[in-house]
């Protein structure tokens, strides 16, 4: 059973929800009426469902094997709803008879599978199941669900305000250094040669570049909440999105965040992303102005 095995993921970040749910799922495999109900759902039978590495430079939340090692399909789990990634997924893995399938918050999505109707059967079966420990493994996963895709958040991005600029000596420092590049006149959205930065919730801070692949552009770091951390996206993100910028600035990009800064974005998934403290950023500012100037 070694080679079925081998490419099993383990490095997930638990500050997510949708992670949480994911290790949730994976964790259930084990209970036999929730494993078989599943590949039901999907259409299946007789397989072994697992975290799994990067494949090809991206990472689905889960493979699917049958009990020989021989490869099925992939599973990518959302909490909402992402069909430019599943698209992307299926030009990249549908190939052979194997098939990408789509486990997303609710029903009305139309996904394969959708996170609801994992709860709605967890729920019905809760007081029936005698292992205690599975029925609380199904209790934290019917309350990730439900404390996730039925939550109601302002998602409407704005102006970041000038008293937390000015609160944050990394931001104010690094706005000071670029203070010679215009803001775009659409104040919605970032354009090509202008800095741009914006926020969803107080005290936070997202710059942002033009990327052809979305009209609110690309992050390159954002700040949440105020804390004294910066947020990196994934290696696969950057080079999704960047396209279209000259491939050697690109380049710098990476190696300024996995090299300069030592964060492992080669090893994260798409939707994935790490936090450093913000003064190991702010030690490297001068290179990390230099290169904005080259994405901007």
């Amino acid at each position: 059973m070694k080679d079925l095995f081998d490419n099993i993921f383990v490095n997930e970040d638990i500050s997510k929800p949708e992670n949480r749910i994911n290790l949730a799922i994976f964790h259930l495999q084990m209970d036999s009426d929730f494993h078989n109900w599943f590949l039901h759902k999907l259409g299946l039978n007789s397989c072994v469902i697992y975290p799994i590495k990067n494949v090809d430079g991206s990472r689905p939340d889960f493979v699917i094997k049958n009990l020989q090692g021989e490869l099925i399909g992939y599973v990518e789990v959302e909490c909402g709803v992402d069909v430019e990634q599943l698209n992307r997924f299926k030009r990249l893995y549908e190939k052979n008879g194997v098939r990408v399938y789509s486990v997303y918050g609710k029903r009305e999505y139309h996904p394969d599978l959708s996170l609801e109707e994992i709860k709605e059967y967890l729920e019905s079966r809760l007081d029936k199941i005698q292992n205690n420990q599975v029925r609380l493994s199904s209790k934290y996963l019917i309350e990730s669900i439900n404390s996730t895709i039925y939550r109601i958040s302002d998602t409407k991005r704005k102006p970041v305000s000038e008293e937390f600029i000015n609160s944050n000596p990394f931001i104010s420092e690094l706005l000071l250094k670029l203070t010679d590049i215009d803001k775009p006149k659409d104040i919605n959205r970032p354009n090509t040669g202008h800095i741009y930065y914006d926020t969803v919730k107080e005290k936070g801070f997202s710059l942002r570049v033009f990327s052809k692949k979305t009209r609110q552009g690309i992050a390159l770091f954002s700040i949440s909440g105020g804390k004294p951390q910066v947020r990196f996206q994934s290696e696969e993100k950057y080079r999704h999105y960047l396209q279209h910028k000259n491939q050697e600035d690109v380049d710098e990009w990476i190696n300024f965040i996995t090299n300069s800064l030592n964060i492992p974005i080669d090893s994260l998934r798409s939707n994935q992303s790490l936090e450093i403290p913000i003064s190991i950023v702010n030690e490297n500012l001068d290179e990390l102005e230099k290169i904005i100037r080259k994405l901007v």
